[in-house]
């Protein structure tokens, strides 16, 4: 029965590969992006911080994300996010340029980041 036992490797390893591409901060800006525009958004939602879910609530947060993947869906979806941040500790500050495969312009949208139970998540500041 190697066949069960090879599913289970591949599992694993494909969780290891998953948790080492969004790992970091900047792991966690692009994966917010691509789970929008997957569609996800509830998958966006578990990299927000907990202000920001506490500060919306569920119902006007939901609606935000599925905006936000209606919109990027609309642009012809997601061709890449590059992520530039700074700053030290359980903050980071920066900028994710996020380019689109439709004609929609790129866009720089200001990203700021705080670690929670040692996950980075993205946050609300100036």
């Amino acid at each position: 029965m190697m066949l069960p036992r090879t599913g289970v490797v591949a599992a694993v390893c494909s969780l290891a590969l998953l948790a080492a591409c969004s790992s970091g901060p900047e792991g966690a800006v692009k994966g917010f992006y691509k789970a929008l525009d997957a569609g996800k958004t509830d998958t966006a939602k578990g990299y927000l911080s907990a202000q920001i879910t506490e500060m919306l609530g569920d119902g006007k947060l939901d609606m935000a994300l599925a905006e936000g993947a209606k919109n990027m869906a609309d642009c012809g979806g997601l061709d890449s996010v590059q992520v530039t941040l700074t700053g030290e500790g359980e903050v980071r500050r920066g900028t994710a340029a996020i380019s689109f495969k439709g004609d929609c312009p790129a866009k720089n949208d200001e990203v700021m980041l705080v670690q929670e139970n040692d996950q980075w998540k993205i946050g609300i500041g100036k």
